[in-house]
């Protein structure tokens, strides 16, 4: 016969009261999990490498240390360390003092957080490379198709895009075009195809008669220009008045970890509305309508160069959009370094690097 032993005492009320508390935690963090989808990615992954760690303690933990930090958490490391790197690049005085030339300021991702978005935007879009395209005879190889790519840019990056607002209940129907700086156009145009930097092009919105009627433009200045890759810094102009975002843009190509090349658009930067409009809409809604234009603009740009290599007999592949939106602030407190990044230049998305 087989007897069920209770232990008695102090002892035992101890341990009855361990076993009870241990299973109101048990049925506390089967709860936490369902209402907290990030906690619960986070610790499943760490009670199965260490299955002697209480759920409830690291709950604790969670909250008073990672939750106001979790967006960040969902970032690749790897990915993150291009963002930072584009956070703290340092625009040189060279182009700078072009900027100042048409009464120009660079427009900062930082100190106008009651009309930026809350949140920082950080995207990749890129078209694969599938077969290299010929041109004038000759089988392009990587310099080549970046060369072409460039030269064509003005006309690759114009779009349309139509979509329903998420202000009110209306279809927008906008257009975009980036034109030389109409201070000096030619000579703009010049530094721009013969590579030497720190030219100036507008970003001319128009469209429908709501779009013609509330179009943000926009300007940008190349910061940066290598071999494979250049940079758009967002600025202020007396013809374009504010920038619709404010930060980094890369442009380049480079290899993806199966070794194919791919021509790519990448950006760290916030959304800073035309004030009217975020005041005549709510700016809530107004940046999400920034947003769907930009994510239009270079949607739209990877499918034209995906067109572009194809008809001069190459094969390529429109690849989906990487896009992480994290609070700003805090991935800015994080990652701002007092040292300043003088040069970028072109980084594989797909891999370590020091």
């Amino acid at each position: 016969m087989m007897y069920y032993y209770k232990p008695i005492g102090i002892n035992s009320a101890k341990i009855i009261a361990d076993e009870e508390r241990d299973e109101r935690e048990k049925e506390s963090v089967k709860r936490l999990t369902v209402l907290d989808e990030s906690f619960s990615k986070i610790s499943n992954k760490i009670m199965r490498e260490n299955p002697n760690i209480i759920a409830a303690r690291l709950k604790e933990f969670y909250d008073q240390i990672i939750k106001g930090d979790g967006e960040l958490l969902e970032v690749n490391n790897d990915i993150k360390e291009i963002y930072i790197k584009l956070l703290n690049f340092k625009v040189p005085k060279k182009a700078i003092d072009r900027l100042n030339l048409i009464n120009g300021k660079l427009q900062f991702i930082r100190g106008n957080d009651e009309n930026q978005s809350k949140k920082v935007n950080m995207d990749y879009f890129s078209v694969r490379i599938d077969e290299m395209p010929t041109f004038g005879g000759q089988l392009a190889d990587v310099g080549i198709l970046y060369k072409k790519i460039r030269d064509n840019f003005l006309t690759l990056s114009k779009g349309t895009v139509s979509f329903e607002s998420n202000c009110r209940e209306i279809t927008i129907g906008g257009s975009w075009e980036f034109i030389p700086y109409p201070n000096q156009p030619k000579e703009e145009l010049r530094r721009w195809e013969r590579r030497l930097g720190s030219a100036i092009f507008e970003i001319k919105a128009g469209g429908d008669f709501i779009a013609r009627t509330t179009g943000d433009d926009g300007a940008v200045l190349e910061s940066e220009s290598s071999q494979d890759s250049w940079i758009f810094t967002t600025v202020f102009t007396p013809e374009s008045d504010t920038q619709p975002f404010s930060g980094h843009r890369q442009f380049g190509i480079h290899k993806d970890k199966e070794g194919n090349y791919r021509f790519f658009a990448r950006a760290i930067d916030r959304v800073w509305p035309k004030h009217f409009i975020s005041y005549w809409n709510g700016k809530e809604c107004t940046v999400l309508d920034y947003l769907n234009i930009a994510d239009a603009t270079w949607n739209n740009l990877m499918r034209n160069v995906s067109k572009f290599v194809n008809s001069n007999g190459g094969k390529t592949t429109v690849m989906p959009a990487d896009i992480k939106r994290v609070n700003f602030n805090i991935f800015f407190k994080k990652f701002r370094s007092s040292k300043p990044v003088n040069f970028v230049g072109n980084i594989d998305q797909f891999k370590t690097y020091n």
